[in-house]
């Protein structure tokens, strides 16, 4: 007995180890919608993670046209390319405004089983379509499944997390289909690698979207436009899940959860008391997250070889790149000439 459950141990770390670097078959288009263009960047790393190269990727959202028209779009150029896959990532709730200052949502699992409803059944079969939304109770989950073929929760965007769920719901659906698995860090590391800036940048864009609402809250909109109101802040609430998921944000998605409920309540109050955590929140992103410009040079000295190997890496985790960082300090020439190397460097 105790050999059986070595073998199933065994069995189940190797799936554990494929699902983290699970890739889908190569023929695979990706499509993701989304509102927010926050979360229209974390999509695009998200298709990056499950091994969708971005010249077969195509993320939309932007604007009413975008979001009214992907219903259309997503059959017709799923009939246009009947020998491939299909990979759509939707946002359930997205929200549409026009230049009257409008506002609608639209459910993404609905058009999700609309789309499946309308293309022919061989055209179908060749599509896997997930839900993303920050609303994860049970409830909600077995909606989006009832629309949809899977469901993923907004917030940071992880390979090894996200392939852990694709995986399973893509091999549920396609389980004789020639996935990819890759093996060792160098195809780990080339995926996703230039998107790293994405995430360095959210802290920001998540800055720019707080100062929106808070002159939205001034000029009074959740009383004169409650809908668009209510859209601002559940983009924020997904906004702020992907730069951090730990129990730290669990008290601020509260808060925006209780003006979402009931907003005629005391929102101003409220609000600050969510701007002040927030900006807190976004005060530690951004310094772990920090990097210098690309156009900067990084030079330093130390007479330790120890040393000097330390600050190559430092290097590096500010984001300065080998080829351009100069670290000396191993001869007498090199201490003695660093003043005039440094001033004529520059």
């Amino acid at each position: 007995l105790s050999k059986r459950e070595n073998q199933n141990s065994s069995v189940d770390e190797k799936m554990s180890m494929n699902h983290s670097q699970f890739s889908v078959p190569k023929n695979t288009f990706g499509i993701a919608i989304d509102d927010s263009k926050i979360q229209r960047k974390l999509l695009a790393k998200l298709l990056d993670c499950v091994g969708i190269p971005h010249d077969r990727c195509t993320v939309v959202g932007d604007g009413r046209d975008e979001i009214m028209g992907f219903e259309d779009y997503v059959i017709s150029f799923i009939e246009r390319h009947p020998q491939d896959y299909f990979f759509l990532v939707v946002d359930e709730n997205l929200d549409v405004l026009d230049d009257s200052s409008n506002h609608e949502t639209v459910s993404g699992s609905i058009i999700v089983q609309n789309i499946r409803k309308r293309l022919p059944p061989d055209a179908e079969k060749r599509m896997v379509a997930i839900i993303r939304s920050a609303n994860d109770s049970s409830s909600d989950i077995a909606i989006y499944i009832s629309r949809a073929h899977g469901f993923i929760a907004k917030g940071p965007i992880k390979r090894d997390k996200v392939n852990e769920t694709i995986a399973p719901i893509w091999l549920n659906r396609f389980p004789s289909t020639e996935t990819i698995t890759e093996t060792g860090s160098e195809a780990g590391t080339e995926r996703g690698s230039n998107l790293s800036n994405y995430d360095v940048s959210l802290p920001y864009d998540v800055s720019r979207e707080m100062a929106t609402i808070n002159n939205a809250i001034e000029s009074n909109l959740h009383v004169t436009n409650l809908d668009r109101f209510q859209g601002q802040m559940n983009n924020l609430k997904s906004n702020l899940l992907a730069i951090k998921s730990d129990a730290s944000i669990i008290p601020i998605i509260g808060m925006i959860n209780l003006i979402l409920q009931n907003p005629a309540s005391d929102v101003t109050e409220r609000w600050y008391n969510i701007r002040n955590r927030v900006d807190g929140v976004l005060s530690c992103a951004l310094h772990k997250n920090f990097r210098v410009p690309k156009n900067t040079h990084g030079i330093a000295l130390d007479s330790s070889r120890i040393q000097r190997k330390l600050l190559s890496n430092f290097f590096l985790r500010i984001g300065i790149p080998d080829n351009r960082s100069t670290i000396v300090g191993e001869k007498r020439d090199e201490i003695m000439g660093f003043e005039d190397f440094v001033v004529n460097f520059s």
